[in-house]
């Protein structure tokens, strides 16, 4: 009985440790919101985005841009526009030292933010975008708490130009991506291409080939069936039968081969839709050269998302 109880007073104290804890963490959460930086959540909610409407339409633009956002943020740092001071304070009695010391801390704080940064861009894609802006907000947050005054910080500027270069260079990622994609695609088109102009080639090589053969044989039967006896003749006559058949057969197949390596020089148009990746009203166009125009509809795309065929000629 005795145990019974304890166990059930253990069970209240940890469910009642838990509630605390869940207290505590409400409480660290409303504390957050009241932060200098809570002003840039506005910044970093409207950054999220999974299909952003590109300000550019190269990434050598793109680059351009990210460049004078970086040229911008040196100019802040000239101008010792990147960190905000507390008041004078005084260490040891001595404002002196005071504004000696959160001078270094500047310094430092400012060190650190742009390394800490940095490292955060380099590693940055298109899914840690987000979080990403959050990281940043968050390390100004930190550098923050660290100083002497507990009032000093980065600028919001400052933290909104490593922003923008943040967004800039997602962008730049999507944008490059897209255009190694395309250049992919072009040079396999290229590679297809190739191809099937060599086995077209081959193709109407070897039907010539085949005609050349047959057309020599058929005249030799023909030569021979004119001389020969009536018992040979019957014979013979079945042999120019097949001879004629085949030899038709070769120029069709020689046709079809030219055909066909017209045909991969013409091609075919399409425009297919896929809402699950583009959304509404957004439509992809391309040009297939293949035989079956289908065949690279196919390629394209498939669960969970697949497109679907607008428009082929």
């Amino acid at each position: 009985m005795i145990k019974s109880n304890l166990n059930k007073d253990l069970k209240s104290s940890s469910d009642l440790k838990n509630e605390i804890q869940g207290f505590e963490d409400t409480l660290y959460d409303l504390k957050a919101e009241l932060d200098l930086y809570s002003r840039i959540k506005e910044y970093v909610g409207y950054g999220i985005f999974e299909e952003p409407e590109y300000l550019h339409e190269t990434p050598e633009r793109y680059q351009a841009e990210i460049k004078l956002v970086r040229d911008k943020q040196k100019s802040i740092v000239k101008e010792n526009k990147a960190v905000e001071l507390a008041e004078d304070i005084e260490i040891e009695g001595s404002s002196k030292n005071g504004a000696a010391v959160l001078k270094g801390q500047a310094k430092l704080m400012l060190r650190t933010f742009n390394i800490e940064c940095d490292n955060l861009l380099g590693k940055l894609n298109p899914s840690n975008f987000d979080r990403t802006l959050e990281r940043i907000e968050k390390i100004a947050e930190g550098l923050e708490k660290t100083t002497v005054s507990l009032s000093s910080g980065m600028t919001l500027p400052y933290i909104e130009l490593k922003f923008e270069e943040c967004r800039l260079l997602y962008e730049y990622k999507l944008k490059k991506a897209a255009q190694d994609e395309e250049q992919r695609l072009i040079r396999e088109q290229m590679r297809e291409e190739a191809r099937l102009k060599k086995e077209y080639e081959n193709s109407i090589t070897d039907a010539k080939r085949e005609e050349k053969l047959f057309k020599g044989l058929l005249e030799k039967a023909q030569a021979q069936l004119g001389k020969a006896h009536e018992e040979e003749k019957g014979e013979l006559e079945n042999q120019v039968l097949l001879l004629e058949t085949q030899l038709k057969e070769a120029q069709e197949k020689e046709q079809r081969a030219k055909s066909m390596a017209e045909q991969t020089r013409k091609g075919h148009v399409y425009i297919v839709s896929n809402i699950g990746s583009f959304g509404e009203d957004v439509y992809k166009i391309g040009l297939s050269r293949r035989l079956d125009p289908l065949e690279r509809v196919k390629e394209l795309g498939g669960a969970p998302y697949p497109f679907i065929l607008m428009f082929m000629q």
